[in-house]
């Protein structure tokens, strides 16, 4: 009995410990986080990052379905960036886009770039999503690859916690084992 408590305890510690070093999303290309600005108003800010890719970012696109969102609004581009924002059309069924060029030079393998941030009016049922994203040749407007943006990372705090209640769990088996060997 007390060497499958010894494993049992040695299992869930181990298992606490991989989870709180593996990362809590995978990282795309596109990361965001979304701030909720009140009465359905939401703003998404945006890191753009090169790290796997045999090309240059130098373009991208972002995509707003058109049942989702309305009135959207540039509120922050780096400066050397240029942006474009074309509103959802309802009527048309068309997806609404925030795109931006590179002004100077592209995103190298291994650079990240911040500070693209977008507001909006959320139509759509729950909290704003993931959201389609294309990165595009400017030249021939090729596009070079695509994806779904992700939510950046769980912060700092939460993976305290995270480990706290794992740590918690850790102890009260103990607890449970040292109580099953006295009876």
């Amino acid at each position: 009995m007390f060497f499958i408590c010894k494993i049992r305890l040695l299992g869930v510690f181990l298992s606490t410990m991989f989870l709180l070093f593996l990362p809590l999303s995978v990282h795309a290309a596109i990361d965001y986080s979304l701030n909720d600005l009140g009465g359905g108003r939401y703003e998404y800010l945006y890191t753009v990052s090169n790290d796997n890719y045999d090309f240059d970012i130098e373009e991208f696109s972002i995509f707003f379905d058109f049942e989702s969102y309305e009135n959207l609004e540039i509120t922050s581009t780096p400066s050397s960036w240029d942006p474009i924002l074309i509103q959802p059309d309802v009527d048309l069924e068309e997806d609404g886009m925030f795109d931006a060029l590179a002004l100077g030079m592209p995103l190298v393998l291994g650079e990240v770039v911040s500070g693209f941030g977008v507001s909006f009016d959320w139509i759509g049922s729950g909290i704003p999503g993931t959201q389609a994203y294309e990165f595009i040749d400017p030249d021939s407007f090729m596009v070079l690859d695509d994806g779904s943006t992700t939510l950046t990372a769980v912060p700092l705090p939460a993976g305290i916690y995270f480990m706290i209640s794992g740590l918690m769990t850790i102890a009260g088996l103990g607890r449970s084992c040292r109580n099953r060997l006295k009876d």
